[in-house]
């Protein structure tokens, strides 16, 4: 906030308190951004894919790797353990219309952190 108004630096912040410096400008409004929508005709046609980081585990750094369907909201998670980065392998290889019939994940595999 000190920044906004050009005070940043302690010497221009200071002279305001003391008054020997003048008060900073206002500065210019922005005018606002026209609403950003996504479209998408058909399910598949545009997903968005997320990674991030969750945290340290025993076997290494814990990431939920995330797609939704813009279309049809549809959406697929899942959390992978990776020794340092993430990687492209754990995204998904089907259809948004595949993640709600595929079966759940076999006991053991790398969901735990």
């Amino acid at each position: 906030m000190l920044k906004r108004h050009g005070l940043q630096t302690a010497p221009k912040c200071l002279g305001l308190i003391a008054g020997t410096a003048p008060p900073p400008e206002a500065e210019e409004s922005v005018e606002p951004q026209e609403e950003r929508h996504l479209d998408a005709s058909r399910p598949g046609k545009l997903v968005h894919f997320d990674c991030f980081y969750i945290g340290p585990g025993v076997r290494g750094a814990g990431w939920q790797y995330t797609a939704i369907d813009v279309a049809s909201f549809d959406t697929w998670a899942e959390i992978h353990v990776a020794p340092k980065n993430p990687s492209s392998r754990y995204t998904p290889g089907r259809s948004p219309g595949e993640w709600r019939t595929s079966s759940p994940p076999e006991a053991g595999a790398s969901r735990s952190l």
